[in-house]
């Protein structure tokens, strides 16, 4: 499986086949309140070059894993539901058979759909936000990044959010943990992660479509991750950074380093072999 372009993340120097992560752009946005999202693979990419590979946090090092990026996907708003789901699964469905961990890099929220659907059953979502993304629909439209995780639920999904501090009036049922709260999850689950950059404060990452007060500093991340059960994370994304908002690299550089810590948390060491 060859790269789509040349252009990759930090330490990804591996090939798809010989590599343990594989990391992917998905440049898609559908709907968003400000458009810009397109641009955050690459963007994140870039930022990835001013970090170091070593983790002083987890005192581990990204260069022990093998990882490869495949660049971005190139997707199209104005493609059909259906032809998106095909093409994201003609992708997909190669690096899960050869049980690769994937990471992708948004684009809006709604890229999330296209790589869960294509995910084994009894995968449990875990959702960090600042917003629970579950309308109904959204300027008229029934899959967008506000309606995403209502999307999933009704395909069987099981959606755990947290971080929530915004809240539509048809959401208010909906149950959310908080941060510093212990979830369900247990060592034998199999999870997949979804981040939207906004569950982060918007005074360390102003470059996101939907800022909203109040939200995580990174060190509150880092005790998050690592509270966290060793469980298998099949994958994750990383999904609303906004490039055309920010003048300098720091929610990219933010972004990339979040994607270094979840890899280091979960897939190094004797996991990464298995």
């Amino acid at each position: 499986m060859k790269p789509y372009s040349k252009f990759t993340f930090l330490s990804a120097t591996s090939t798809a086949e010989e590599s343990r992560v594989v990391i992917t752009g998905f440049p898609y946005e559908l709907t968003t309140s400000i458009p810009g999202t397109v641009l955050a693979p690459n963007k994140i990419r870039e930022a990835s070059w001013l970090i170091e590979s070593y983790s002083p946090y987890q005192k581990k090092n990204l260069e022990s894993i093998p990882i490869s990026d495949l660049a971005n996907l190139p997707l199209s708003p104005l493609e059909k539901e259906e032809e998106i789901l095909s093409r994201v699964e003609n992708h997909m469905l190669p690096l899960l058979n050869m049980r690769k961990k994937i990471i992708t890099i948004g684009g809006d929220h709604s890229i999330t759909y296209f790589v869960v659907k294509n995910l084994p059953a009894g995968i449990r979502i875990l959702h960090l936000d600042a917003h629970l993304d579950s309308r109904n629909s959204w300027k008229g439209s029934l899959l967008n990044h506000a309606t995403v995780m209502r999307r999933l639920k009704e395909s069987g999904r099981e959606i755990i959010p947290v971080g929530i501090r915004s809240v539509a009036v048809e959401e208010k049922e909906i149950s959310f943990f908080p941060m510093e709260k212990k979830l369900p999850l247990k060592e034998e689950d199999k999870v997949y992660l979804s981040i939207d950059m906004d569950v982060f404060d918007p005074s360390i990452a102003p470059a996101v479509s939907n800022p909203e007060p109040g939200g995580i500093y990174f060190p509150e991340f880092l005790k998050w991750l690592n509270r966290l059960p060793p469980f298998e994370l099949i994958g994750f994304d990383i999904v609303e950074l906004n490039p055309l908002l920010e003048g300098a690299h720091i929610t990219s550089v933010l972004g990339a380093t979040v994607i270094r810590e979840i890899i280091l948390k979960f897939w190094s060491g004797k996991e990464a072999s298995t």
